[in-house]
């Protein structure tokens, strides 16, 4: 685990998953500036940076997009209450939409609340890729008509509007006696590794909505902000659980489970992910012809990269959050594609296939080949009875690829479990 942990291949997921989060996409300013962005993502999750180091700089950076990356994240909107609401549920895991129009039916935040939240970002100036701080931009209240202060979200008072106000924003967000912030991030992190978050959905924190297992999450959210808001050892306390290494293998009373983590669920992974776990597997890796420097699906800096296998297989668009839409692609189409599209039927006879047939002195070490690079695991002594005889024939090609087709498509490797 501690090698993973310091892997590359753990530094370019990540960076994914947080580009997914934060809407990195090409459609935002330039190529360039995504680029920027990206790369600056990129050197914070490799190093370790604390989640709350990004999130200060997230919210506060100015200048030109071409050239500080996180500048680029008050593009996301140009109306400081969307803007509001893309912070509220990035960094607080919060819905406050609803709140624009009416008092929230399910929680606490009114229209007052709502539109002091965006106050926050009513002075931002987006000018020729440049983003500055004006000295003047505020958002009424929509009721009187009158300008509101910047108040944080469950907070009585109200701060002082002058100067940079998202720096008092800033600070609120990630002060450790925040406990949204790292409840928000933690639950994130939890639902990614066990497929379901503590909360769900996990951009919909309230008190209307609580914790499958409150005490756990206090615990972990406790734990994140004491070692500093570092990703890999919160990941570390997760995986190192017995929670987390549980079977997914359920018993008669617990098959209809899917909440109380009483086994673990089988869950597909990213479509990004399963292309370049074939491309791992078969030894022929995906290209992408704006990114041909790129050489996992996994590192593609945005989300417009023109690929029919991920458009079948399924990515964040980067559009809208991700949490709570669904991801374009995948189901049936996907199925069928694993079955029958050039995805996998046109990687098995280069790569690594025919170099394994021309190497492997037996069919046994073939076979075991053939598992370990797929499912991870040699075969079952009834796995080896039924192959071992047919890989033993005349037609050893044809019969490895056939079963080499077979372990691609079997859910033992397109689902973690």
């Amino acid at each position: 685990m501690d090698r993973l942990l310091g892997s590359p291949e753990f530094t370019d997921l990540w960076t994914m998953r947080l580009a997914d989060l934060l809407l990195i996409s090409g459609k935002r300013g330039s190529e360039r500036a995504s680029a920027t962005y990206h790369e600056w993502l990129r050197g914070h999750v490799a190093a370790d940076t604390g989640w709350d180091h990004l999130a200060r700089e997230l919210l506060t950076a100015e200048g030109p997009v071409q050239d500080v990356g996180p500048a680029s994240f008050a593009l996301l909107a140009n109306d400081p209450r969307d803007l509001a609401e893309h912070a509220a549920s990035i960094f607080l895991g919060t819905r406050i939409g609803c709140a624009r129009c009416h008092a929230h039916p399910a929680d606490r935040w009114t229209r007052t609340d709502y539109h002091q939240f965006a106050a926050f970002f009513a002075r931002i100036q987006r000018d020729n890729g440049r983003v500055t701080i004006a000295s003047r931009g505020e958002v009424e209240d929509p009721h009187s008509g009158r300008a509101l202060p910047p108040r944080a979200l469950g907070e009585r008072v109200s701060i002082a509007s002058e100067g940079d106000r998202r720096l008092a924003l800033a600070q609120w967000t990630t002060d450790p006696a925040n406990p949204r912030f790292a409840h928000a991030f933690v639950n994130r992190v939890w639902k990614h590794l066990l497929g379901r978050g503590l909360v769900e959905p996990v951009d919909d924190l309230r008190p209307t909505n609580p914790a499958t297992h409150p005490e756990l999450l206090d615990m972990l959210a406790r734990d994140f902000a004491g070692n500093g808001f570092h990703l890999r050892a919160l990941v570390r306390a997760i995986v190192t659980s017995e929670t987390y290494q549980r079977t997914s293998r359920p018993i008669p009373a617990n098959a209809r489970d899917d909440r109380l983590l009483s086994h673990a669920f089988l869950k597909s992974p990213d479509g990004r992910v399963l292309l370049d776990m074939i491309s791992q597997a078969t030894g022929v890796r995906e290209t992408f012809a704006d990114q041909p420097d790129v050489a996992a699906a996994v590192q593609l800096v945005g989300s417009q990269t023109p690929s029919p296998a991920l458009d079948i297989l399924g990515r964040c668009s980067r559009e809208t959050s991700c949490d709570a839409t669904a991801i374009a692609g995948g189901g049936l189409a996907q199925s069928l594609h694993l079955i029958n599209g050039s995805t996998v039927n046109g990687r098995l006879q280069r790569g690594n296939l025919p170099r394994w047939i021309a190497s492997s002195g037996s069919a046994g070490e073939l076979l075991d080949t053939l598992y370990l690079h797929t499912v991870s695991r040699p075969p079952s002594a009834a796995e080896r009875a039924a192959w071992e005889p047919r890989l033993s024939g005349a037609n050893r090609a044809d019969i490895a690829a056939d079963l080499f087709w077979a372990l691609l498509n079997a859910r033992e490797f397109t689902f973690n479990h």
